[in-house]
């Protein structure tokens, strides 16, 4: 079956792209005003959709937001659209798929899903090293998660701005300079000399 809108998981659960859904169904509307509509529906957060905080382009926040499939079925039939009675059928198709599967194979479906977002995690990472490379004359600055990059670790959002001020007061303290660099997610993010990344990292990660 062709892949129309991606499918992945959270703790367990088959979620879609609240943006992805937006962009598949064509809707005329902006994306904010679709999903305060579509919401009204009777919808509720963390029971039927969870909120994805990021940044955009020009570094402002952004949200997305994790539908459950049911919930992106609903809200595909709430269009009354060709393009919405396709996205209900494909999630339908999908719900068949999966219930029909034996736990082993349910769970080598979850491991692909698994795969396919460690690769998109993976390639993410790369694009920001890339960034920070292009952008950067030093090649001894980091920002914190293109360290933790380099370093193997992932760095959650709250993870990177605690750190990052960590940062900040450690080379305030030692003299060290702190750069500035544009990041495809959070906008200009601090970028910090790697030795003081590396005494930040071994004494106030985790």
């Amino acid at each position: 079956m062709q892949e129309l809108i991606q499918i992945t998981e959270n703790d367990g659960e088959q979620v879609v792209s609240a943006r992805e859904l937006h962009q598949f169904l064509e809707v005329g509307r902006d994306f904010t005003t679709w999903c305060k509509s579509m919401f009204k529906y009777g919808f509720e957060e963390e029971t039927d959709f969870s909120p994805i905080w990021g940044r955009s382009a020009n570094g402002r926040p952004s949200v997305d937001y994790a539908l459950k499939l049911d919930t992106a079925k609903e809200i595909s039939m709430l269009q009354r659209s060709e393009k919405g009675q396709q996205a209900r059928r494909y999630f339908i198709e999908i719900e068949k798929k999966y219930k029909n599967l034996s736990p082993a194979e349910q769970l080598v479906e979850s491991a692909k899903h698994l795969l396919k977002q460690e690769k998109k995690i993976a390639e993410h990472d790369n694009r920001i090293l890339e960034l920070e490379a292009a952008n950067n004359h030093d090649p001894n600055y980091y920002t914190v998660t293109g360290y933790g990059t380099i370093q193997g670790v992932a760095v959650t959002r709250p993870e990177a701005q605690r750190l990052g001020k960590v940062a900040t007061w450690y080379c305030k303290s030692n003299g060290y300079k702190i750069d500035k660099t544009k990041h495809p997610l959070w906008g200009m993010v601090n970028m910090y000399p790697k030795k003081a990344l590396r005494v930040v990292f071994n004494n106030f990660l985790g």
